[in-house]
């Protein structure tokens, strides 16, 4: 029972700073000087925004829709609480064992709360859809922007790839249970390509439609939670274990121990549901005073996914013998490799219910929901990048609808890259789980440190402007004397997270990476070839009062 109320300690600990830092949060808010307009309305809170904008030298293209639980669903939806946990349940228990569960998981979570905090803190103040590539290139100009920008990219991706993986395996096992059908590799490849057309047709419906989607998947996947653990706790509990088991430092066969490397790679694997926290960074120009609503709903995110997601996966942890059956039955599924590791946690989910098939169907849709959030902030980061021509076909990827006021070209490319990433890697054989995870985690973790280590920088170096000249300067929302050990843990642990994760999860990831910073270099040099060097910073990403204008010129409701 002590090992166990010592266990615990990571898990207070992540609620008490959970609760701390909101309040320093707000108290940085309330002593701020921003003055928000939306007691005035929403008219005059939007012309406050694209006010802030042209600051930014961007002009307001995209429509302004976004607040309250959509703004919120952004992000969440984009760490995909549900996905994540049916991806890499069973692969970090079969790494790691219960332990990951009871002290990794807490840990994790624990380690990324500074990073929500420092994220949020930088996208108040640049309150754009570059989100982290538009925050390093104000910190540190066009060459850490860059930096940032690929390894975002590369990162959000891989886990889109991830999700469409699978989405259209679940939907191939369900297919095979009710009708007969065989599951095979084309099989597969036509239901991703499906899954990927659907993503794109859904972000192409436009703000009202994409909005709704956001609302409900963030809905969808904390009832699913409340669901499966109400129906494990009715069906099993107290179960066969107690839960000192989830801190004894045993392998999954629960009898023999487990080694420090497990829980590490286990630990890792769950690092997947902190990742996409800055979600609603990607929306913050579709997003009605975003300089208040992005920050909050980039914390309040990974504090949710923290709750629901522990309870949730200690329950299914204390559970997964009974469910199974019997506790012979965990060695009989294989997990590293592949997306077969869903097996466990659906037929945990579904043991609850007797097995009932709409709980399925629920489980399917919410990894969709979670899709089509993460194909959005992909496409939106691949728009900003492109509008400072920071990629091939730089136009074409700028473009905006003007009817839609969505970069289309951008969303289409998304679904697209997606899917051949998700064909290369699957090629690549069984292992291609851990080829994605390992490349969407470091892509995901290095571009975060970007920033955050640019902005620790300047903190350590006293400088009387955090921020470049071109920025808001600091947000509402901020740590006050907090900021300084804040960007300091989470740099470290991100530094530290990604690099592991490029050579620990599977080293291919770590040559993913390198190969396309290398392609991102080689571009770069051939367009300093081409023209006369760019200058750095105000000057190269602030346009023009006019020429913000005539951009605007012929976009309705700006």
């Amino acid at each position: 029972m002590f090992a166990a109320l010592l266990g615990c300690l990571p898990a207070v600990a992540a609620g008490v700073l959970i609760l701390a830092l909101g309040w320093k949060a707000q108290s940085g808010v309330e002593s701020s000087r921003y003055q928000s307009m939306s007691m005035y309305g929403r008219d005059a809170q939007v012309l406050q925004d694209k006010s802030d904008l042209h600051r930014l030298g961007l002009a307001q293209l995209l429509s302004r829709r976004w607040r309250g639980i959509p703004a919120l669903g952004l992000s969440f939806n984009t760490m995909a609480l549900i996905g994540s946990a049916a991806i890499l349940f069973g692969p970090a228990l079969i790494a790691g064992g219960p332990t990951v569960i009871g002290l990794g998981f807490p840990i994790v979570a624990l380690l990324s709360l500074p990073v929500a905090a420092a994220l949020a803190e930088l996208m108040s103040a640049v309150p754009s859809s570059g989100g982290i590539y538009h925050g390093a290139y104000l910190l540190g100009g066009r060459r850490w922007a860059l930096f940032a920008g690929w390894l975002h990219a590369i990162g959000q991706l891989a886990m889109l790839a991830l999700l469409t993986g699978g989405c259209a395996f679940l939907v191939n096992r369900l297919l095979a249970a009710r009708f007969g059908l065989e599951v095979t590799p084309m099989s597969l490849g036509l239901t991703a390509t499906a899954v990927c057309c659907s993503l794109a047709a859904a972000s192409l419906w436009g703000h009202i439609a994409r909005q709704w989607l956001a609302a409900a998947g963030l809905w969808l996947q904390l009832v699913l939670a409340s669901a499966i653990l109400g129906g494990l706790v009715w069906a099993f509990w107290p179960g066969d274990y107690s839960p000192a088991v989830l801190f004894a430092f045993r392998d999954i066969s629960w009898n023999a121990a487990a080694g420090p490397e497990g829980l590490l790679l286990g630990s890792l694997l769950l690092l997947k549901l902190f990742t996409g926290m800055d979600g609603a960074a990607q929306g913050a120009e579709e997003t009605i005073e975003p300089r208040i609503s992005v920050p909050w709903s980039i914390f309040m995110s990974v504090a949710f996914v923290f709750a629901f997601g522990f309870v949730l996966l200690m329950f299914m942890t204390l559970t997964l013998p009974s469910a199974l059956g019997s506790s012979s039955n965990l060695a009989t599924i294989p997990l590293i490799g592949g997306f077969s590791g869903v097996e466990w946690f659906m037929q945990s989910a579904l043991a609850g219910w007797g097995g009932a098939v709409i709980l399925a169907v629920l489980i399917i849709l919410s990894i969709w929901f979670s899709g089509v959030q993460a194909a959005g902030s992909c496409a939106r980061t691949l728009f900003a990048m492109a509008r400072d021509e920071a990629l091939p076909f730089s136009r074409r990827l700028a473009a905006v609808s003007v009817t839609r006021q969505l970069p289309v070209t951008a969303i289409v490319v998304t679904a697209a890259l997606s899917l051949a990433l998700l064909a290369c890697f699957a090629a690549a054989g069984r292992n291609h789980l851990m080829l994605l995870l390992s490349l969407g985690l470091a892509g995901f973790q290095l571009a975060y440190a970007v920033p955050i280590g640019l902005r620790l920088k300047s903190l350590l170096g006293n400088r009387s402007k955090i921020m470049h000249e071109a920025s808001l300067g600091q947000g509402p929302w901020h740590l006050g004397s907090w900021s300084k050990p804040i960007h300091a843990v989470a740099f470290v642990w991100l530094a530290a997270s990604g690099i592991l994760s490029a050579v620990y999860v599977h080293p291919g990831g770590g040559a993913g990476i390198a190969a396309f910073l290398t392609l991102a270099v080689l571009r770069e040099a051939a367009i300093r070839k081409r023209r006369a060097r760019m200058e750095e910073g105000r000057k190269v990403m602030k346009k023009a009062g006019r020429e913000l204008s005539r951009l605007e010129g012929n976009y309705p409701v700006n």
